[in-house]
């Protein structure tokens, strides 16, 4: 009968030091090491399943086994977890030990249970502590409008405050990038050129989100594009750019694949179903060999029968409709135009706090929070200004004044890139088009 000893390293993230630890273990000679970069509160950590597992696989075979650790907030950082591994290791007869201090880790006595017990309560404390401190500095980040992201989006670095984004030594790659895109260069020749050119790796995914990345456009996203705070560090691309860069990324997306002759409709995938409100998908009749061939249906009436919306819908009724909601959109846009503008509610509300609070203004806390309240209105308006619709407005006005006959002299390419920049989405029942929810 042998003595197995297994060492177990971990560190919660890549840019703490594993190799100490694993220095630290080459003291003993270990027969086995298992190491890896986890946070200790998960459960489902690889190599630590496979420390327990090789150590109940060499007790059943009759050898002694030693588990280590350097310290105890290694084992795990949650406390039931975390004895709940040591009683199974321990009724099995592996003892576990901590490297700094060479005792064993027990609960075999009380006084044993009450010392574990109380080193893995204080680990999982000091672990949400540092998580609910991490919490509250991103909160104050966001408030202030400082970029929250480990990762810096390319061609921008951090400030010397690093309180926002700025030029970095990319920039200039970064603008070049973009330049070649927009003059019809595709994404595969980018990444070999990035990486012939200046060693840089990127894979098509990656590049194809740093296209569409509202960063690149000067604004800051917080909670994964839900919230975006607008014109907040200086941008790669201008908003005309922008636009230009979607429409050819959405055009790439239609004709992807080399020599294939594909049909490209003038509807994009912005149909939803009125019934069960959920995303309607397109077929095509291939016995009907006409501009009416193409559908939209419920997938969860028509495949799964959840669903009482079991009606097909063409493309030339969906279209109709998107053209009359455009026409209307336009008499609202004149009649919205020839009146005042209104403020904001929210803006309003900010202004109501902030009167409230400048009597206190003398308290250092309070004029702390007022100047808060100051730029959250300044971005607010910022963000209104930088969401000007006089573009959409201009094209809406535009389209509107086409007749039935001058929209089919329009390629079905540009109509389906109008639609999906003007509309968000068109509700179906039946098979009638019950509403057309435009981006204004």
């Amino acid at each position: 009968m042998a003595l197995f000893r297994l060492f177990y390293g971990r560190v919660s993230s890549a840019d703490q030091n594993l190799e100490l630890q694993l220095a630290q273990a080459a003291e003993l000679n270990f027969d086995y090491i298992y190491a890896e970069r986890i946070s200790g509160r998960r459960r489902d950590r690889p190599e630590f399943a496979n420390l327990i597992e090789q150590a109940l696989a060499l007790r059943q075979q009759g050898h002694q086994v030693e588990c280590w650790v350097v310290e105890w907030t290694r084992w795990a950082r949650n406390t039931i977890y975390a004895l709940d591994k040591v009683r199974q290791l321990e009724s099995a007869g592996v003892v576990i030990m901590e490297l700094t201090t060479r005792q064993p880790v027990s609960l075999s006595t009380a006084s044993n249970l009450l010392s574990t017990g109380t080193k893995s309560l204080m680990a999982e404390y000091y672990s949400a502590e540092l998580s609910e401190r991490m919490k509250r500095s991103m909160a104050h980040r966001r408030k202030h409008n400082k970029p929250t992201s480990a990762t810096v989006t390319f061609g921008y670095q951090r400030s010397a405050d690093k309180s926002r984004l700025e030029p970095g030594p990319n920039w200039r790659i970064a603008r070049s990038l973009v330049e070649q895109f927009m003059n019809g260069k595709t994404l595969t020749r980018l990444i070999a050129w990035l990486w012939q050119e200046h060693q840089i790796t990127r894979s098509r995914q990656g590049l194809l989100s740093w296209l569409k990345s509202p960063v690149i456009r000067g604004h800051t996203v917080y909670a994964g594009g839900i919230d975006i705070r607008y014109n907040t560090h200086p941008p790669l691309v201008t908003e005309d750019e922008w636009r230009q860069i979607s429409y050819q990324l959405e055009l790439n997306r239609q004709l992807r694949g080399q020599n294939q002759n594909c049909t490209i409709y003038p509807v994009p995938n912005i149909v939803w179903c009125g019934e069960c409100n959920r995303k309607c998908y397109s077929h095509v009749n291939n016995k009907r060999k006409s501009y009416n061939n193409r559908y939209f249906v419920c997938d969860h009436a028509q495949r799964r029968g959840d669903c009482t919306n079991r009606n097909c819908i063409n493309d030339r009724t969906i279209e109709a409709a998107i053209q009359e909601a455009i026409v209307e959109a336009a008499e609202r846009i004149a009649i919205e135009l020839a009146q005042p503008t209104s403020l904001d509610p929210y803006i309003v509300a900010l202004e109501a706090e902030r009167a409230t609070l400048e009597p206190l203004a003398h308290r250092p806390a309070i004029a702390e929070e007022i100047a808060a309240i100051n730029q959250e209105i300044a971005n607010k308006k910022t963000g209104i200004r930088s969401q000007d619709t006089s573009y959409t407005q201009t094209l809406i006005k535009e389209l509107a004044q086409l007749s039935s006959s001058a929209w089919e002299m329009i390629p079905a390419s540009e109509r389906r890139a109008v639609y999906a920049e003007l509309c968000d989405r068109v509700i179906i029942l039946g098979k009638d088009v019950t509403e057309v929810r435009l981006k204004i």
